[in-house]
């Protein structure tokens, strides 16, 4: 049993630990630890009952429980659409909005996965995100990523909002604008 500290959300959470049941060997009353909620809702309460063998993890002193809990949104949400997508090792996979949360999760769960990396993002993640294991990083603010001559397998937005002009053409809806950077049976998830 966890008490929560002040980031939280439905399912990620960081927090206290409180008590442990008799059987629980890696975590002990006072440890800091974050994480999901996976089982289900309700990391909003006060106190929740997780399993140990939950996706939970020590807290870093140098982290507070709003980091901690916050980590764990962009993690989740990269690895869903990856499984989603079925990323395999060695297809190459294109991740726009490489150095937000989720998009920072994608390039090192897809270099996980063992898939070859293009990133995109702006100036100020270049070295970040290249630190992270991504193969190639663009930097939107200085090339034109829309006309770069590649196929991808998978093309991950991690942007999420409404673009205009070249790039909501090139990452517009699945369809037609897709085709000539997605290879064949190339999957797309924004």
């Amino acid at each position: 049993m966890w008490r929560l500290g002040a980031r939280r959300s439905s399912w990620w959470l960081a927090g206290e630990v409180e008590a442990v049941g008799a059987a629980v060997m890696q975590f002990a009353p006072g440890e800091r630890v974050f994480g999901v909620n996976a089982d289900r809702f309700g990391a909003h309460a006060e106190f929740v009952c997780v399993r140990e063998r939950a996706p939970i993890a020590k807290l870093p002193s140098r982290n507070t429980f709003e980091e901690g809990a916050a980590v764990c949104d962009g993690a989740i949400l990269a690895l869903t659409c990856l499984r989603w997508a079925r990323l395999r090792r060695g297809q190459r996979i294109l991740v726009h909005g490489a150095s937000g949360s989720i998009g920072t999760a994608a390039v090192q769960l897809a270099r996980h996965m063992g898939a070859h990396v293009t990133a995109v993002c702006g100036t100020g993640g270049v070295e970040t995100v290249g630190s992270l294991g991504a193969e190639r990083v663009i930097d939107y603010t200085r090339e034109d990523f829309t006309a770069i001559a590649e196929t991808f397998d998978v093309v991950f937005d991690a942007v999420g909002k409404p673009r205009s002009g070249a790039v909501a053409d090139w990452l517009g809806a699945v369809g037609r604008s897709w085709r000539p950077t997605l290879a064949s049976c190339g999957r797309t998830r924004s």
